[in-house]
């Protein structure tokens, strides 16, 4: 699946900075105040995401929908992308495996891919 977000004005780096910023629930609902529930994350060393899993509870198809728990371990673009067309390209991603968070089970690959535009 994917999805295009136009987001005028917000940079790769920014994005970037919002998931190294990312803590606890209250600044994650800042993202989505009704979908987003709770927050954590484990193994974060320094507002690092690559490496640490963030733990979350959300609402995907809105209240009326489950309550999913999981957990989101993020991980190297390289692990995705040939490393050096990614590089090359001057984009920016961020990647991880999603799955539950009460079973070491992942579910899929979920990708932010950003490109800067005018």
């Amino acid at each position: 699946m994917a999805g295009l977000t136009r987001m005028t004005g917000c940079r790769a780096k920014m994005i970037d900075w919002w998931f190294s910023w990312l803590g606890d629930t209250e600044w994650y609902r800042l993202w989505h105040p009704t979908d987003h529930v709770m927050s954590a994350w484990e193994n974060r060393v320094n507002g690092k995401y690559i490496g640490a899993s963030h733990l979350v509870h959300e609402y995907l198809a809105a209240k009326d929908g489950a309550l999913y728990k999981l957990r989101i371990d993020f991980h190297d673009p390289s692990e995705t992308f040939d490393i050096a067309k990614y590089k090359a390209s001057g984009h920016f991603a961020v990647c991880a495996r999603p799955g539950l968070l009460e079973a070491p089970l992942h579910v899929g690959r979920l990708c932010h891919f950003i490109r800067n535009t005018d």
